[in-house]
């Protein structure tokens, strides 16, 4: 048995066949932070989607997101897949049209205050395999 998860293997867990998915983890992995907006309505989404959820059209082109917000929630779970434990996790408030993003946070626990400003940091778990995290600023 491999000690460690393959980087194609983890991707075809995650994306399913969707290609906002795929592009979203192909720009994290050149360290760029970027959503979809939709051309016909203007509506912002996070996470990408390749189709829009408000007027249903496939016409989406991508957004670069500041990486910026403050931290909304967070928690911590004993038991973690990829980090050591115990690995805190949360919700940020992006700066943009009132996005959120269910996310890793950098930092001890007993040091995160709720509404702190956060930024988007990455993080390399597999070979080639680079997901966004959110640390304090």
């Amino acid at each position: 048995m491999e000690k460690f998860i393959k980087a194609e293997t983890m991707k075809a867990m995650i994306f399913f066949g969707d290609t906002a998915m795929e592009i979203f983890y192909r720009k994290t992995a050149e360290r760029k932070f970027e959503t979809t907006r939709c051309a016909d309505c203007g509506y912002l989404f996070f996470p990408p989607r390749s189709l829009c959820v408000k007027c249903g059209s496939q016409n989406l082109k991508w957004a670069a997101l500041s990486g910026r917000g403050k931290l909304y929630a967070f928690s911590w779970q004993e038991r973690s897949l990829r980090f050591p434990k115990p690995d805190v996790i949360g919700i940020v408030e992006l700066e943009e049209e009132n996005l959120w993003a269910f996310t890793r946070i950098v930092g001890k626990y007993e040091d995160l205050k709720i509404g702190m400003p956060v930024r988007v940091d990455f993080v390399e778990v597999l070979p080639g395999f680079v997901l966004h995290q959110f640390m304090p600023e």
